[in-house]
């Protein structure tokens, strides 16, 4: 503080002021700032794991399907046992015959009737 060598008062006190009340402002913005950054991180968490534990039963499900159809082709190929199911009886893979084509004995329609148009008439706007 410098007081004034006339007078004896304070004559920069209110620019001292000012300053201070300008140091508090950007203080509480910096708080702010670091508030919603540490929000903004919680929450970026909590969405990622949010977003794995409901991705966890879909990849057990493809996981499973992916296991049971390379279970089948190994079998349908011969290359392996057929699966068995816990407490189950064996899964058996026949392989399909060959169907023979058969024609059905269906009678095909008759012949369609062809309707002409009747004549037209000379005449511009439909002189019918």
């Amino acid at each position: 503080m410098t007081f004034c060598t006339e007078c004896g008062v304070d004559h920069h006190i209110a620019d001292r002021e000012i300053a201070a009340a300008a140091d508090r402002e950007v203080e509480i913005v910096r708080l702010q700032a670091s508030r919603d950054i540490q929000i903004a991180k919680i929450n970026a968490s909590a969405s990622k794991d949010i977003a794995e534990t409901e991705a966890e039963p879909d990849l057990a499900r493809a996981e499973g399907v992916a296991e049971g159809m390379s279970d089948v082709l190994d079998t349908v190929a011969g290359g392996g046992e057929p699966p068995v199911i816990p407490g189950g009886p064996p899964i058996v893979v026949e392989e399909a015959e060959e169907a023979e084509e058969e024609t059905p004995d269906i009678e095909p329609p008759p012949p369609a009737e062809i309707i002409t148009p009747p004549a037209r008439r000379g005449g511009y706007w439909g002189d019918r």
